[in-house]
């Protein structure tokens, strides 16, 4: 018996029906709890202190030093944000909970706890927080949003199937298209900002400390 492979093709009305709309939701959300976040970290700073005291102590378990060379850096950062966000995508297999949304808020969080707390606390200007956030940013941020929808999606899909709803797409071809979306959206942008934040980023603050 002769064996014809048929690679699936990804699907483009999946992408324009569920997939866009779940990644404006998405981008808008995160902009939404930035300024939630912002208002906590003003009105509530007890709270947000301990979350960045939380967050410093996971910074820590990377085990980077002082010393570590650019091409160390780059490759703790990328390991560590493509792992963030693959474990992203396989919260989405768990029905009903759409987990996926906590990356979504915690990263909003973070960020916006540690430009306002920093800033004021006299550890940082203004000017120096954005000159170390935004190089990066401006693909990282992007990055891990695209993560959360595709993550979204598949736990919306994944609860469909469970509460055996109508499904627009095979199971494979969903499949199929979400992981071609994150090998060529998620993974290079990751690279990307990986690569400026370990040798662009230090010397764009340096001119702002």
């Amino acid at each position: 018996m002769k064996i014809i492979f048929r690679p699936t093709a990804p699907d483009g009305a999946f992408i324009r029906q569920e997939f866009r709309p779940m990644l404006r939701t998405c981008f808008e959300a995160f902009f939404i709890l930035c300024g939630i976040f912002a208002a906590m970290t003003v009105l509530l700073p007890d709270f947000v202190g301990s979350y960045l005291a939380l967050i410093e102590e996971l910074v820590a378990t990377l085990g980077l030093s002082a010393e570590a060379s650019p091409l160390e850096l780059f490759r703790v950062i990328a390991s560590n944000n493509i792992r963030a966000t693959i474990v992203t995508v396989f919260y989405g297999y768990l029905p009903f909970l759409f987990y996926p949304a906590l990356t979504l808020g915690s990263n909003a969080m973070s960020i916006t706890a540690m430009g306002i707390s920093y800033v004021q606390d006299g550890l940082m200007t203004p000017a120096a927080f954005f000159a170390g956030i935004l190089p990066h940013g401006i693909f990282e941020i992007p990055a891990l949003i695209i993560a959360c929808a595709i993550g979204l999606c598949n736990c919306r899909f994944i609860t469909r199937m469970v509460m055996k709803k109508p499904l627009q797409t095979e199971p494979r071809v969903q499949l199929v298209t979400l992981s071609r979306l994150y090998f060529i959206l998620v993974l290079p942008l990751l690279l990307i900002a990986a690569a400026v934040e370990a040798f662009v980023t230090p010397h764009i603050m340096a001119l702002f400390l």
